[in-house]
């Protein structure tokens, strides 16, 4: 896993702070992405919510994240063409992508992987589950 810097916000005045990583929840269940957001933000993250693979890109239009969490299965754009696409768009290729996939569905993970996400999580989860994901990807790495 590539070590990455705190991400560094740039102000009007030109000074610099750090500023909380950034990620975007993306479920077409909006209790599942409100709860799991809810955690993120407990836990010191920025989090937003698109309810499905159109609205995910236009959030990431207006500010690519650091980290999105992505459902699979979605009205409009499913989560296979939507981490495609992320993947394609040079400003959001390094955003770090784990798919959330129902246990049921056999070979959602290897399809995701191969659209693009880094890791694949069964649904349903545990937040402290994917707290452990999201701290181990964005935490610097401290020697």
């Amino acid at each position: 896993m590539p070590e990455r810097d705190p991400p560094v916000r740039e102000h009007a005045d030109g000074s610099r702070k750090t500023r909380p990583f950034d990620i975007l929840v993306v479920d077409d269940s909006y209790p599942l992405a409100r709860a799991l957001s809810y955690a993120l933000t407990r836990a010191g993250y920025t989090c937003r919510i698109a309810r499905d693979g159109v609205e995910a890109l236009e959030r990431m239009d207006e500010q690519p994240p650091d980290l999105v969490v992505l459902d699979l299965r979605m009205p409009r754009m499913d989560g296979l063409e939507t981490c495609r696409r992320i993947r394609e768009n040079e400003a959001w290729r390094d955003a770090y992508i784990i798919v959330l996939s129902g246990i049921a569905h056999e070979g959602d993970a290897a399809r995701a992987i191969e659209a693009g996400a880094d890791e694949c999580l069964s649904k349903p989860f545990e937040p402290p589950k994917i707290l452990e994901r999201v701290r181990a990807v964005l935490s610097p790495v401290e020697s």
